[in-house]
């Protein structure tokens, strides 16, 4: 008898649900019910007694729900994904970004020291030039010195010969002369 009623507490539970017809307490004094009958006196070292805020679980959704769920869930699951491809992207578009940039501005600090020691060694090369051209100005002005003393030399050389080429020729003249003008006295 027991048995025919647990077979309809079961056929009860399947078609409605638990709590309509057939709630945890019912199914929980049947089994009390058929262990006392089986000779035990506490039931409870089998089963235990439901609480009496027992709410029974909600019953899943039916399938239309659950296969939108679960799309949706994949849909979520596909954007996210998408968002983090995106994102790994942009981060690796961002470190070539800098690498370039890194490698621009080592580049242009290259150029920039080329630069500078290009000028250095031009400003270099134009001091040895206004170097040696001023060196070449004072070769030139002392060879200048040195021909205008030469030339003062040979004329003060000159004029002393000459001088004494007419002071030679000054007596021998007079003295000529002054033989004739004695021979001619005479």
């Amino acid at each position: 008898m027991l048995s025919a009623l647990e077979q309809t507490q079961m056929m009860l539970l399947q078609a409605f649900g638990p709590g309509l017809l057939t709630t945890p307490k019912n199914l929980y004094s049947l089994a009390a019910k058929k262990s006392q009958l089986a000779g035990y006196k506490d039931p409870n070292i089998f089963f235990n007694p439901p609480p009496d805020n027992w709410q029974p679980p909600h019953p899943p959704p039916p399938p239309e729900i659950a296969v939108a769920q679960i799309k949706q869930q994949g849909e979520q699951a596909k954007l996210q994904q998408d968002g983090q491809l995106r994102m790994q992207e942009l981060q690796a578009q961002d470190q070539i970004k800098q690498r370039e940039l890194a490698a621009s501005q080592q580049v242009q600090a290259s150029n920039d020291q080329r630069d500078y020691m290009r000028t250095q060694a031009e400003l270099q090369l134009k001091d040895q030039m206004h170097q040696r051209e001023m060196a070449m100005q004072d070769i030139q002005h002392a060879r200048e010195q040195e021909v205008a003393i030469r030339i003062a030399y040979i004329n003060a050389q000159a004029k002393t010969e000459a001088a004494e080429i007419s002071g030679a020729k000054g007596p021998k003249d007079g003295g000529v002369e002054a033989s004739e003008a004695a021979g001619a006295n005479g």
